[in-house]
């Protein structure tokens, strides 16, 4: 592993962990009698945070 192929895999872990941590915000505030955009976000997140998977999962084949 060459010193600059950390950076492929790195990135779309500290964008998977933002985005879990913002779904995980927002899910808290939506069911706490949040507005009903809050769900929207929850699912814009939650699909989100799929696309990110594929993308960390894509990451990790071209770095190997």
């Amino acid at each position: 592993m060459s010193s600059g192929s950390w950076w492929p895999v790195a990135v779309p872990i500290a964008v998977a962990g933002a985005a879990s941590t913002g779904l995980a915000i927002v899910v808290n505030l939506a069911t706490g009698d949040g507005p009903w955009w809050m769900w929207v976000l929850v699912a814009f997140l939650t699909v989100a945070g799929i696309g990110i998977s594929v993308w960390l999962d894509e990451a990790q084949l071209d770095a190997s």
